[in-house]
């Protein structure tokens, strides 16, 4: 049976996804910052160059979670996926490369070829978990939603089979009471008034009140008193006592 626990519910409830959001940013932020690639500029430059790559890779991550997982990978398009998550690793690492050039190489410190390689190396590495996460994470959140779902349903089926149950009438009860008050008819109409009073109160009951979410004690316990009142008419044989 599927348990609902406070890391499910932060993962899953509506309520959480600003929180969830602000704590995802601030964690990729400070994994981007304990990195090294934008110590290689100067002053205050390497700080546009860390907000520069964070914001790029940001938005690769929100464009697989987004766009490409729900309207690819949920809908099992697995081949069409991966292509897609490759071609957008590959053109995200090429506007990170092609930015670096056009905007920061002036304020570069440390000599081009060895920081060049290794920032794409770093960046792909960088690159390649987080995605992966993002979409292990939106699966989590869908297996986790899909059983609740499931539970609801469950819940509203066996609550729509126990009102089925509640609100069902033998139709075998039925019929035979009906020949019994016919036979009464002939042969003693005092006592098939009564029967057709019980009768009409154990069906009232049965087709208003019991649908109700809660009833009177005092009206369940009429019911089974006329139920089995109406039984004793039937049976030649039978006594109670409540």
């Amino acid at each position: 049976k599927f348990k609902e626990t406070a890391v499910m519910d932060f993962l899953v409830e509506g309520k959480y996804t600003f929180r969830r959001h602000l704590l995802f940013l601030v964690f990729f932020f400070f994994l981007l910052y304990s990195s090294r690639f934008w110590h290689g500029y100067s002053g205050i430059y390497q700080y546009y160059v860390l907000l520069f790559v964070y914001t790029i890779l940001i938005a690769m991550v929100y464009i697989n979670i987004y766009v490409l997982v729900p309207r690819f990978f949920f809908k099992t398009k697995y081949i069409t996926y991966l292509v897609l998550l490759v071609l957008m690793g590959v053109v995200g690492l090429n506007i990170i490369g092609y930015g670096f050039k056009l905007f920061f190489v002036d304020f570069k410190v440390v000599a081009e070829h060895k920081g060049e390689k290794g920032g794409i190396y770093e960046g792909v590495l960088m690159c390649i978990p987080i995605i992966l996460t993002t979409t292990t994470i939106k699966l989590l959140q869908k297996w986790i939603s899909d059983n609740k779902k499931i539970n609801e349903l469950n819940n509203l089926t066996l609550n729509m089979e126990l009102n089925e149950l509640r609100n069902q009438i033998n139709p075998h009860f039925l019929f035979n009471m009906l020949n019994n008050v016919k036979a009464l008819i002939r042969t003693d109409p005092a006592k098939a008034s009564v029967v057709i009073v019980k009768l009409s109160e154990f069906l009232r009951y049965q087709l208003y009140e019991n649908s109700e979410e809660k009833t009177l004690l005092t009206s369940e316990i009429d019911f089974l008193s006329n139920f089995l009142n109406l039984e004793k008419i039937r049976r030649d044989q039978f006594s109670f006592d409540i």
